[in-house]
Order: structure tokens, then C-alpha cells, then sequence
């Protein structure tokens, strides 16, 4: 029976924050037989990392839609979540729509991220610089509420040493309260708002290292995938052949066909040109190609 899911299309759903049990019912399966599918295309460490990366999307949807402690507690639904949930579910639909497209045959073109590195930067900074308002707003409301407080200390010993300006001095204590009370609720709302912002940092911090990771398939037939896109093959640089020639009489080879050699010598020559300092996740169709690569990527790549 053929498999029912890609390497592709377990991508895309990983990359929409989808788990194991999300990935069975958008599949109509159980959760065994999509075990069951996985194994089928992944393997060894391979399969082990597409099993934590699944894990990871569960504990993230856990985090951030935690279940509600009492079915008679009303839940606050808030509308700007609900309309990204929604976007999320139709760019899920079309992106499966262009994986049944892409495994007919039919030729197909990739649309970039519609969040870009630099918008992320902006906004992480945009929200740090007002958490840091915040945060002097909010001790400087502290250090006010302090200082009420002593002088509603002061008014009451004057109501004892003063029994003749006993009003006034009941009125003064009564608008200190007052004034106290508003510091208070104000104080409530800046840790309100701390909160939401640390949270969408969080989120944002997430989103930044997403984006800065380079996703790379190697295939056996040779076809490289960098974030989903197609790597042409006349972009590897010719120096592929030198790394070729270096391979010769290597043991950590001997599993490889000469094929597979041709292939690991192009996707090292590629990696050499790749952007510096963004993390690479790497993931091999052929195991042998896996552990080859793992073996000689020291002495390679330095």
C-alpha cells in the first residue's frame, strides 16, 4: 500500500505548528497508522527528529490554547486570535492543495514567507522599547503609592494630636485612599499589558529562529530543497569535483554508490556558500548518505 504521506507534506504541517494528533485528523487517520506512514519515509535519526518536532508543536499548542479548568467558565474569545487561527487553516488547505498538485506531476511555484527577518526585528524592538516604558511607569507609580502612604500615616496621627481638625483631616486621609486606590488599578493594568508583551516577545523570539533557520532536504536522486524551494543544480559551485576527488579511498564511503558520492560532494560544495551564522536543519532521504555526512563534514566544512 502506498504511503499516504510525503516528506513534503509532513513539512508544511510541521511548519504550521501541527502535532502528531493534529496530523491525524487533518488525514483522517489514527494516530498508529500515522505512526505507521512516518516510518514508512523516515528512518533512524531521521525519524527521531521528525517525532520531537511534532512533540514540540504539542507542547507550543498546549502553551499557547491551555484547556479550560471548568466547562461553566466562560472563555473570552478574542477576535484577532480567532481570525489568525482562521488564516492559518486556509494557508494549511491551499499548502496541502499544492503538495496532491506537486505529487501528479503538475508543476508548481512557491510562495515565500509572508513574514519577513526584518519585520520580526522590528516588532521585537518596537516591543521592548515599550516594556522598558512600562516598566519605569510602573516604579515610578510604586514609589507615588509609597509616598500616599506615608502621608496617609502623617494624617492619621493628626486625627489623634488633632481632635478639633478631626474633618478635615478625615477628609484629607479619605482622598489619599482614593488616590491610592487608583495607583493601585493602574499599577494592575502595567502588569497587564508586561505580561502580554513578554508573551508576544516569546512568540516573536520563536518566529525569529524559525526564520533563520535554513531547511534543507537532500533527496536520494540528488535534488536539494532549501525552505521548500528547489536548489538548481547549476547554482553548485565547481568545486564540488575537488571535494569528489577527496573522497577517493575513504572508508566512510564504502556504503555509498558512486552516484551518492557525486551528490554528498555537491551538497558539501553547497553548504561552503550558504549564509554564515543561521542554523541549518539538515534531514537525508538515504540514511547511508546521513551517516557519511555526519562522519566527514568535520574534515570537510572545518
Amino acid at each position: 500500500m502506498a504511503t499516504r504521506i510525503t516528506p513534503k507534506k509532513v513539512e508544511v504541517m510541521i511548519k504550521n505548528h501541527f502535532d502528531k494528533q493534529a496530523m491525524a485528523n487533518e488525514l483522517g487517520l489514527s494516530l498508529e497508522e500515522v505512526d505507521a506512514e512516518l516510518h514508512k519515509i523516515y528512518t533512524g535519526k531521521a525519524y527521531k527528529d521528525i517525532c520531537s518536532r511534532l512533540k514540540a508543536n504539542e507542547k507550543m499548542a498546549k502553551k499557547l490554547y491551555p484547556a479550560p479548568t471548568s466547562k461553566t467558565e466562560e472563555t473570552e474569545v478574542d477576535p484577532k486570535a480567532t481570525a489568525e487561527e482562521a488564516e492559518t487553516v486556509a494557508k494549511i488547505e491551499v499548502e496541502t492543495d499544492v503538495d496532491s498538485v506537486e505529487e501528479s506531476g503538475v508543476p508548481l511555484t512557491l510562495e515565500s514567507c509572508d513574514l519577513s527577518l526584518e519585520d520580526v526585528l522590528s516588532s521585537i524592538a518596537d516591543k521592548q522599547s515599550q516594556l522598558i516604558s512600562l516598566e519605569q511607569r510602573h516604579q515610578k507609580s510604586a514609589s507615588t503609592r509609597q509616598s500616599i502612604r506615608n502621608r496617609i500615616d502623617v494624617k492619621k496621627k493628626e486625627l489623634l494630636r488633632l481632635q478639633e481638625s478631626m474633618r478635615k483631616v478625615q477628609s484629607d486621609v479619605e482622598a489619599l485612599i482614593s488616590e491610592y486606590k487608583a495607583e493601585e488599578v493602574r499599577m494592575l493594568d502595567f502588569n497587564s499589558q508586561m505580561s502580554e508583551i513578554k508573551a508576544d516577545l516569546d512568540q516573536l523570539e520563536a518566529q525569529r529562529i524559525e526564520l533563520e533557520t535554513l531547511s534543507i532536504l537532500v533527496y536520494k536522486d540528488g535534488k536539494i530543497e532549501i525552505n521548500n524551494e528547489e536548489f538548481e543544480q547549476e547554482q553548485i559551485p565547481d568545486e564540488w569535483t575537488f571535494i569528489y576527488h577527496r573522497f577517493y579511498g575513504k572508508e566512510e564511503l564504502d556504503a555509498l554508490t558512486g552516484f551518492e558520492q557525486k551528490n554528498l560532494a555537491k551538497f558539501f560544495a553547497l553548504l561552503k556558500v550558504l549564509p554564515k551564522g543561521r542554523k541549518q536543519d539538515i534531514c537525508f532521504e538515504s540514511n547511508d548518505m546521513q551517516a557519511a555526512f555526519e562522519l566527514l563534514k568535520g574534515g570537510i566544512l572545518g
